[in-house]
């Protein structure tokens, strides 16, 4: 039995699994610039991935073409925090980001549990869905932190932490190794966590069910 086949679709999943690792590869580089800079290949970073993301909503005019509109929208309040850098532009980049991969995500999600055979589309989507998961919590944490600087400790003041702060420590949490450097502190900031750690341990062991399934029905049919 061949377990992988040609994909009946393009591998619209492979775009975005290459630009979220590339991003997450390159936030820790960029930490080591100066603020500006830094600032400006982030956020440049950041409009590269949601336009990877774009590619994955192809199949769906409607979505792609609401896809096209965050990112467009993203764009512009970025190019408004780099004119005008004022925290309430940091959190407009972010909640637009943050609507746009979820979108990407439920896209993802819908492809990688739908019925068929198990390709290298389906699982490039399994694993982006995966990291999506770590930078939308990344986002939320961000998020909290901007509103509530008590909420986490262990981080520098939401002003000086960088996105790659909140990355870390979501995957921390999504993998459930627990280093104790990084601490949510308000309920809010727990109950985020929880719900990280709980959904990543569910998702994990849902798609492994699901892929053995395929595999043995698949089988079965041949």
């Amino acid at each position: 039995m061949r377990l992988f086949r040609r994909p009946s679709e393009p591998n619209r999943f492979g775009f975005l699994l290459t630009g979220l690792v590339l991003f997450m590869t390159v936030l820790p580089v960029l930490s080591g610039l100066g603020r500006i800079t830094h600032a400006l290949l982030t956020e440049f970073s950041l409009t590269l991935l949601l336009l990877a993301a774009v590619w994955s909503l192809t199949g769906n005019r409607h979505l792609f073409r609401l896809g096209l509109l965050l990112v467009a929208a993203t764009v512009a309040a970025t190019l408004a925090y780099l004119v005008r850098p004022l925290p309430v532009l940091v959190q407009g980049v972010e909640l637009l980001s943050l609507l746009f991969l979820l979108l990407s995500s439920g896209i993802a999600f819908r492809a990688v549990f739908a019925e068929g055979e198990v390709d290298l589309n389906r699982l490039a989507g399994a694993a982006s869905l995966y990291l999506l998961m770590a930078l939308v919590w990344a986002l939320l944490y961000s998020l909290l932190h901007s509103f509530d600087p008590a909420a986490l400790s262990g981080l520098p003041a939401p002003a000086q932490a960088e996105l790659w702060d909140y990355l870390y420590f979501s995957f921390v949490t999504l993998t459930t190794l627990g280093y104790g450097d990084v601490l949510p502190v308000s309920a809010e900031a727990r109950t985020l966590a929880m719900a990280e750690a709980v959904v990543a341990q569910f998702y994990l062991t849902i798609l492994v069910a699901v892929l053995v399934g395929m595999l043995v029905a698949n089988r079965s049919n041949r």
